[in-house]
């Protein structure tokens, strides 16, 4: 004979999807590394970037234009399925906002678009602070919104 369902499986597993909802985790919370300090991650734990193209060594386009198709394959964008941002407690909601950009909601922090680096590993130290490429510079980013600068450039190819 098949096993019914009790009231308290039912009264339960009504229960989980409202339990999940309320856990979901930030788009964007806070990571600490010895080296660089606090800075922005996404939902994964990966690093997020600013791109910087106004510099000496940019190509003076705003950084969504610099950032063409072989850049986003390498820098793909951090974006906002539901069309908003959520942080962490140690970022301020009120900087975090999104733009529309080729049929995407992107992630905005501070005016900053984000981006993630393909070849960073989530929980490991960032492995694209501080790399010149496609037109600019790339960023690290402080929970105030401020870019973490480095003393060390480093070139990569296109």
């Amino acid at each position: 004979m098949p096993r019914r369902p009790t009231l308290l499986a039912l009264t339960l597993s009504a229960a989980l999807p409202q339990v999940a909802a309320s856990q979901e985790t930030p788009l964007l919370s806070a990571a600490n590394s010895e080296e660089h300090g606090a800075y922005i991650v996404g939902s994964e734990n990966q690093p997020v970037y600013a791109f910087v193209t106004t510099g000496p060594a940019g190509d003076g386009l705003p950084p969504l234009e610099s950032c063409g198709p072989s850049c986003l394959h390498r820098w793909p964008h951090v974006t906002a399925e539901d069309g908003e941002v959520t942080v962490g407690e140690n970022l301020d909601s009120s900087l975090a906002t999104t733009v529309e950009w080729e049929g995407k909601t992107l992630a905005v922090y501070d005016s900053l678009n984000l981006f993630y680096f393909s070849l960073d590993t989530p929980g490991e130290e960032p492995a694209g602070q501080g790399i010149h490429t496609f037109g600019g510079e790339w960023f690290l980013i402080a929970p105030s919104g401020e870019i973490i600068e480095t003393p060390e450039m480093e070139d990569i190819d296109q």
